[in-house]
């Protein structure tokens, strides 16, 4: 596998960050802050500020090891969160953000060089700044991070100049406030969160980097720590060798205070310079990312080179600073780009909020971050914009809110009635048809399930194995079968009632509803066609074994055959079947240890062990341990333990993995005799052949076997089409099932049951697959079946009709 080439975690996202962080506000408001809030002020508005970038961080963290990244950096993970429209609705002033903030930091440089060389003008210092800085960034992304590892450097060099300067007093340290007219502590705080508000930088880089998924958390992070550390000491150092009305009065307080002033003039030049040239990457960036997504013109979205970097988006991003740059009037959008920062600052806190909050089973990221962190944040961003500037807060909540309308182009419908049951029958109307209209896929399956059985009340643990699937991510509905002239209306309502009842009493959420039909097998056909409102209907059933299938042979009667027929038609319908058998010989409380046998061989494995994950995720039983098992020949044992810790780690799905195989001896006696068995085979098949060419010779197309496989590969190919399958998903089971070839399975298939027996007979619960019959052998089947069930405790038989998704 040949790597990705770009950028590392240290160069891609570190340094943007860290540059960006390290800034301005550092050098020429550091002194300030200090001055007027003191120590103690001042080290409670670093905790505040860098407390609400670091929870950020952590979302980011979080959304960013969720998915595969791609370029755009935070709009890409916005958009896809919250889709398209929300994205846009953010994507599109972020990008005025970065790019508009570019004038600001080469109009700080350009102010900083007048202050040594008055006669220059300003405006064509400052265009020529940034006709260098984009030549640079046009030839290429690499040099401008190789430019930011020597502006790092310069920046370190200044530092290490400020700390070697001044003279230490402990007994003049300054730690109390001493506060401006007109100015408090939240002033203060507002005039310096800014100067946190640098870590998109790194992200924004996520399309030119080797490994966004790992660097991006990793390289945010970090930058927040490091630069949380920097300003501490910088705030500590200041109040020991400063003089608070000079640092009150003095912007350059650091050139006087510093071992070497030259080398703070150089870092102010290099930071302003190294956050221009940061955003002067990152917003072409994500200006094409939008264009892609057809949100904006796609003209923006060609680039050139093996990494197509965006040409046209940085020529554009060119012309619309230089115009800002010529026109001036900094000073009155300065507060807004600010405000759009802390937007998507929001936005990304409250994606990883919900997500967290809702538990969809597909967000599983390998940054695992609790929900009420990215709530503080949110919030904290939320409060931070008031604080900064309020008019410039409603400006730009009221420009995303325009952008997002006209992307989504909504009419207000009213709805008059009773103003609650209103907007609840408002947003279930406009829930349903957005899902009608949608495609499903397994990204974004969650488990609705349908129990149907015969006196419900007393199936405790079918109800419970349902809530257990469905508590924190599905929705769980429940049929009590009535055949009729077996009940009375009395009986109806008491048994609601005290279903309903049992359900609060256990704390289960379901809906439950009583169905009067024929018989058994009419009231599962009806319910699986009628149950649900269109898109929104169940997708698994749970039935009783014992009395779908099992009582039916126990009886002697043909249900259990015509259960299969259902069974098929289900199949047909893309409705996934579990079967829970209760073995009343083997008794536990509650499952706490669950044992999912892997069979390559069958579909079932992916969408087992998703169902594992959400019995075990649910904390219904505690903390119960899922354990993955398989059995293969000895041979192969090592190589499929590493498959599956490979499967295991790439769906983020927490599980023991235990490899078995057969007896030696017994595999080679077995071998042998599948041997022999071949050889008999190949015999028959040689004095059958002049008897098969005599018959088939009238009918040629019937021997061509491309006929019936052709009409295999279309059929997967709409099924793909439909339901696109991951291929490093599809790649990783291929291998799996490569594990078992004919012969492998032969010998395994010989004891498989007394391994399945023996190596789970301490489980609270039993997973396994389980495949359709042929047609006319249900009942030697079903017999097979019981025999081996009652060996086994509380048993799981999953069937499912299509490949589930398991990476995403």
């Amino acid at each position: 596998m040949t790597s990705k080439k770009g950028f590392g975690t240290f160069g891609g996202v570190f340094v943007p960050n860290i540059l960006t962080i390290l800034g301005v506000i550092m050098y020429l408001r550091m002194g300030w802050v200090v001055g007027n809030a003191g120590l103690k002020g001042t080290l409670i508005i670093l905790l505040i500020a860098n407390l609400i970038t670091l929870f950020t961080a952590f979302s980011i963290s979080a959304i960013a090891t969720n998915m595969r990244m791609k370029g755009g950096g935070a709009y890409y993970l916005i958009s896809r969160s919250l889709g398209a429209e929300v994205g846009g609705s953010v994507g599109i002033p972020l990008y005025l953000a970065q790019a508009l903030v570019i004038s600001l930091y080469i109009v700080g440089f350009t102010e900083s060089l007048s202050l040594l060389f008055p006669h220059l003008n300003g405006v064509l210092v400052s265009i020529a700044t940034l006709t260098g800085l984009t030549v640079i960034a046009l030839i290429r992304a690499g040099l401008v991070i190789k430019l930011q590892f020597i502006i790092l450097c310069i920046i370190l060099l200044s530092l290490v100049s400020f700390f070697l300067g001044g003279t230490i007093s402990f007994e003049h340290i300054h730690l109390e406030h001493r506060y401006e007219e007109g100015y408090n502590f939240w002033k203060v705080f507002a005039v310096f969160f800014p100067a946190v508000t640098g870590i998109l930088s790194g992200v924004s880089l996520s399309g030119d980097l080797k490994d966004p998924s790992r660097s991006v958390p990793l390289g945010t992070i970090w930058s927040v720590i490091t630069g949380a550390i920097v300003y501490f000491l910088i705030a500590v150092w200041f109040s020991l060798t400063g003089n608070p009305e000079t640092m009150v009065n003095e912007n350059l307080v650091m050139v006087t205070m510093a071992k070497w002033g030259p080398l703070i003039y150089a870092g102010i030049w290099g930071a302003t310079l190294s956050s221009a040239l940061a955003n002067i990457l990152a917003g072409p960036r994500t200006l094409q990312a939008l264009a892609v997504d057809g949100i904006v013109f796609r003209i923006f979205s060609r680039g050139r080179g093996e990494k197509n970097e965006p040409m046209i988006a940085t020529l554009f991003t060119y012309i619309l600073v230089g115009g800002v740059l010529v026109v001036g009037k900094l000073n009155t959008i300065a507060p807004v780009l600010t405000i759009f920062f802390l937007i998507t600052y929001g936005s990304i806190n409250s994606i990883a909020f919900l997500e967290g909050l809702i538990k969809r089973p597909g967000f599983r990221p390998a940054f695992r971050v609790h929900w009420a962190i990215s709530l503080v944040g949110a919030a904290g961003c939320i409060w931070v914009m008031f604080l900064i500037n309020p008019l410039a807060c409603i400006v730009g909540f009221a420009f995303v809110i325009f952008i997002y309308l006209v992307l989504k182009r909504i009419q207000i419908q009213k709805n008059w009635g009773d103003f609650r049951r209103g907007i609840w029958n408002a947003l279930i109307q406009f829930s349903l048809l957005n899902l009608e209209r949608s495609k499903d896929n397994s990204i974004s399956w969650r488990p609705s399930l349908l129990l149907i059985s015969r006196n419900l009340i007393t199936k405790q643990k079918l109800i419970q194995v349902a809530f257990g699937l469905t508590r924190k991510s599905g929705f769980l509905a429940c049929i009590n079968i009535y055949e009729a002239g077996e009940y009375d209306v009395g009986q109806l309502e008491n048994d609601a009632t005290t279903f309903r009842m049992m359900l609060e009493e256990k704390r289960i959420t379901a809906f439950y509803r009583n169905a009067i039909v024929e018989n058994y097998l009419s009231g599962q056909l009806l319910a699986s066609q009628l149950h649900g409102i269109g898109e929104f209907r169940h997708n698994t059933m749970l039935l009783d074994w014992s009395e779908a299938i099992g009582g039916g042979f126990v009886s002697g009667s043909s249900e259990s055959v015509d259960q299969f027929r259902l069974i098929r038609f289900y199949s047909e319908l893309k409705i996934s079947l579990l079967l829970l058998n209760i073995n009343p010989e083997i008794q536990r409380i509650g499952y706490r240890t669950i044992d999912v046998w892997w069979d390559p061989s069958q579909k079932n494995g992916s969408f087992m062990l998703v169902l594992g994950h959400l019995l075990a995720s649910s904390k219904y039983w505690g903390e119960p341990r899922l354990h993955i098992k398989t059995v293969v020949l000895k041979e192969k044992l090592e190589q499929t333990r590493a498959l599956l810790q490979e499967l295991v780690i790439q769906s983020r799905i927490q599980a023991e993995i235990t490899v078995l195989h057969p007896d030696s001896d017994q595999e080679v006696r077995l071998g042998m005799e599948f041997e022999r068995v071949q050889k008999m085979r190949r015999r028959r098949s040689r004095w059958l052949a002049p008897f098969h060419r005599m018959f088939n010779s009238q009918d040629a197309d019937s021997e061509r076997p491309e006929i019936p496989g052709g009409e295999k590969s279309e059929k997967e190919k709409v099924q793909n089409e439909i339901n696109p399958v991951d291929s490093g998903d599809e790649v990783l089971k291929e291998k799996l099932s490569d594990q078992i070839q004919e012969k492998d399975d032969f010998i395994i298939n010989q004891h498989i049951n007394d391994i399945i027996a023996e190596n789970s007979k301490h489980a609270d619960l039993v997973m396994l697959g389980f495949n359709l019959p042929p047609r006319g052998k249900e009942k030697k089947y079903i017999e097979k079946m019981e025999t081996f069930l009652n060996k086994l405790p509380d048993t799981l038989l999953v069937n499912c009709p299509f490949d589930f998704e398991l990476f995403n």
